[in-house]
């Protein structure tokens, strides 16, 4: 890991502490209530550059997250998340080396700490709209038919596990007391997003 990064991933976790603080001193009457949920949906991922004639031609696949969380108040909450966000699919320039080749690709898996500010909620809101704010582990892994005979042919990409910064925006359905659906938008480095429908239940 390059300084930068470094750099990047202790902000990161400094602004995550900061955004802690204040939910953690909320009204000590409110009850927490702990969560779960699974959403479904469509990423948007691109790895940047090129390698050996490959890039880019397939970013958009379908991925899935599972989570859980806790609401510290009304305003407030907090989610742990995984996801699995697809493969962005590879194509070459030469046509030959595609075709004998089709299923190159990079994996996306996240694993993210957020949190969920509630500006207008209320207690009697049905839907809530939020913002998200927050840090997550992005690992991309080739998938790839590299055997180590025809490795000079096919892609070249390491393992790679890194720090980012993540944002979105997100609506909630109070379905029951027991029971909500969310629609987000979630963004994890400038080369992955993620569109999902979900639906959670509280413990």
């Amino acid at each position: 890991m390059v300084p930068s990064k470094i750099i990047q991933s202790l902000v990161g976790a400094l602004v995550l502490i900061g955004l802690l603080q204040p939910a953690v001193k909320a009204d000590s009457e409110s009850e927490t209530k702990w969560y779960w949920g699974i959403g479904y949906g469509v990423s948007d991922i691109d790895p940047k550059g090129e390698a050996a004639g490959w890039r880019t031609n397939d970013s958009s696949d379908n991925g899935y997250k599972l989570y859980a969380g806790v609401d510290i108040d009304p305003s407030w909450s907090f989610d742990f998340s995984y996801y699995d966000l697809g493969t962005a699919g590879l194509g070459n320039e030469d046509p030959n080396l595609e075709q004998q080749y089709p299923n190159e690709g990079i994996n996306y898996r996240v694993i993210s700490g957020i949190i969920n500010y509630f500006p207008w909620s209320k207690e009697d809101n049905a839907i809530d709209v939020y913002g998200k704010l927050g840090v997550s582990a992005i690992r991309n892994t080739a998938n790839t038919a590299a055997d180590g005979t025809n490795d000079m042919l096919l892609p070249s990409y390491e393992e790679e596990t890194s720090l980012q910064f993540a944002f979105g925006l997100g609506l909630k359905w109070d379905l029951s007391e027991n029971f909500f659906m969310r629609a987000e938008m979630e963004r994890f480095a400038s080369d992955a997003q993620f569109y999902s429908l979900q639906i959670g239940g509280y413990f």
